[in-house]
């Protein structure tokens, strides 16, 4: 069931809702949307997941249109603005796949109770033009509809509706999506709504005006001042909690409520500054703030007040130790908090420089899970590259790191692994390790007791070739006759070790401008793992649009043993273990003709 209003004004940043909209009745039947796939075939989103070789430790990798990820059983549910994908989690193939309507974007969404429910959209970029919208609801395990109604709950504030953005994901818990209520004729949020996962039907509302609970009353729910989400209210669950920040009458408080009958439990006041985050996982909840944050348990104690990663923290619990992380400055902190007595049982900055371009700065964790006794935590060399390294995709090579942290001593053990990309998602199902992987998902085997294999081990240091020595003199010069560009090479390390040789080389011209470079991107200590890794970097560099599938870089035969790119401009090569990277400034001299004389100098020298 589609409705259609006038898109709502905006006043005092709340939505202002038309009263005949907020019911929603259901439809005669919901309209299928949702394709089964058998197992042998994938949806034009989605290609067959690629099995590497089983000693790299990634069991496959599948490519999918998504911003975000929830698993629900043994299902992947992976959003988009375009339509929704639910993989199979322990081979990778997709079961089926949703599209909206023609002209509709998904603009929110949520999976809790084995059901994903979807609002969508038509996103006019007029904001005074009417709109349309339509929520529904699909099995997570089959993709078939379930409910279809015009659940205006289940859509964001207008200041989110981006055409074509990625769609907001939701609070959702016990099998209730917990949305803020916002007010019908009035410029404040009355408080917090549930909507029964399962049916669409709007099980409680919760209003603040009404709300006296331990002292504190007169309350309206407040947004955080966030770099992602500037008014969006900060509203957290799981199947035991669910959580909202909101400016009352004592100042600023978490309140806790049942999601699934949406009785408020308690309330506690916040010390310390602006809300920007909040983050609930087991018994804890996180709230992230200028200055001090804050811990608190499921029953609203805290446990915790004091200095915490305020800017994008992570956060996860493995018996009574909460890890967190962040992104805080250059040290970009990792804090275990005992959940019983609230000490910092440890805070020290995460291990850096794991790719030789990361030397400046450390690289905050993008996502934390807890797998048995241990927190593993997924990171990429691209969160802490500095800008004028020039890392980019396409043209450097970006292994993902899982590190092995144990929660009782913080002890770090690093593994990289043979995928490329900058993903955010990570999650645990029986014994494969689940993560957003360049413009996709990989899955990595665990060892019992939770720990990575070797996976992309880097050759030692001794092993990276001299990037300057890649092209030689006499090539040079008959490159560009007349002139004479200068190398310039530029030393790094590799987890932590120092490459003795330049990993890259820029070739100067006279007036110091760059004309030639050429990275090395990465050695592994066994080829197929660079293989592995390669693949996956080629398979980033063709990103995602949409639901249909930029084409990969076709391989470039001219350069040798493998090799992808633009040949005018970047060539990514594998030569062996060996991958590097050359980067042409100068039309007249493309990067094709250079990666072919740098595969020839790795191939003389052995990387086979």
């Amino acid at each position: 069931m589609r409705a259609r209003v006038v898109r709502p004004a905006k006043m005092g940043g709340a939505l202002l809702l038309v009263a005949a909209a907020v019911s929603g009745s259901p439809s005669a039947g919901p309209r299928p949307q949702s394709a089964a796939l058998p197992p042998s075939s994938a949806p034009a989103s989605t290609s067959a997941p690629v099995r590497p070789s089983p000693n790299t430790g990634v069991v496959w990798q599948t490519e999918v249109a998504a911003s975000g990820y929830a698993l629900v059983g043994d299902t992947v549910v992976a959003a988009w603005h375009g339509g929704v994908t639910g993989i199979e989690a322990h081979t990778g193939s997709a079961r089926w796949r949703y599209q909206p309507p023609s002209g509709f974007d998904i603009v929110s969404w949520e999976a809790t109770g084995g059901v994903v429910a979807l609002a969508m959209d038509t996103s006019a970029a007029d904001p005074g033009a009417d709109f349309s919208w339509e929520t529904v609801g699909l099995e997570a395990a089959t993709g078939q509809p379930l409910w279809d109604q015009t659940r205006v709950e289940l859509l964001p504030p207008p200041d989110h509706f981006e055409p074509g953005g990625p769609p907001d994901r939701l609070a959702s818990g016990g099998g209730m999506i917990v949305v803020p209520w916002y007010s019908v004729g009035d410029d404040s949020h009355l408080g917090l709504a549930g909507v029964d996962a399962r049916t669409g039907a709007l099980d409680w509302t919760q209003p603040f005006d009404e709300l006296v609970i331990g002292g504190v009353g007169q309350c309206d729910i407040t947004a955080g001042r966030d770099i992602i989400s500037p008014s969006r209210p900060l509203v957290a669950a799981n199947d035991q909690i669910a959580a909202v920040v909101a400016q009352c009458a004592q100042g600023q408080v978490v309140i806790g409520f049942d999601p699934r009958t949406g009785r408020a439990r308690w309330a506690t006041p916040l010390r310390g500054g602006q809300p920007k985050r909040l983050i609930v996982d087991e018994d804890a909840i996180l709230v992230g703030q200028l200055g001090p944050g804050t811990i608190l348990d499921a029953d609203g104690r805290v446990v915790f007040e004091g200095d915490l990663p305020s800017d994008l923290p992570v956060m996860a619990v493995a018996g009574d130790i909460a890890v967190i992380s962040g992104q805080d400055g250059a040290n970009d902190p990792l804090i275990a908090v005992d959940l019983r007595s609230g000490q910092t049982l440890w805070s020290r900055p995460r291990p850096s420089a794991d790719h030789p371009m990361n030397t400046l700065r450390r690289n905050a964790y993008q996502g934390l899970t807890a797998v048995d006794n241990a927190i593993l935590g997924y990171r990429s060399a691209a969160g802490g590259g500095p800008p004028d390294k020039g890392m980019e995709p396409d043209q450097n090579l970006l292994p993902v790191v899982v590190d092995r942290i144990d929660p009782s001593t913080g002890a770090v053990q690093p593994t990289p692994i043979p995928v490329t990309g900058e993903g955010t998602w990570v999650m645990a199902v029986g014994d494969l390790l689940l993560l957003e992987s360049g413009r996709g998902l990989a899955a990595i085997r665990l060892t019992p007791g939770g720990s990575l294999p070797s996976g992309n081990a880097p050759a030692s240091p001794d092993r990276w070739p001299d990037a300057c020595a890649l092209v030689t003199a006499d090539r040079v010069q008959a490159l560009w006759p007349g002139r004479q560009p200068t190398p310039v090479g530029e030393s790094g390390s590799v987890l932590g070790s120092p490459i003795p040789n330049p990993f890259r080389c820029q070739f100067t011209d006279l007036d110091g401008s760059v004309v030639v470079a050429v990275t090395i991107g990465w050695v592994a200590g066994d080829p197929r793992s660079a293989e592995t890794l390669a693949t996956s970097a080629r398979s980033l560099s063709a990103g995602v649009i949409l639901w249909s599938q930029s084409p990969e870089e076709p391989l470039l035969p001219a350069v040798g043993t493998w090799a992808f790119g633009e040949p005018a401009t970047h060539v990514t090569l594998r030569a062996g273990p060996a991958i590097a990277h050359v980067r042409s400034w100068d039309i007249a001299v493309p990067a094709v003709e250079i990666a072919r004389l740098v595969t020839e100098r790795l191939h003389a020298l052995g990387y086979r």
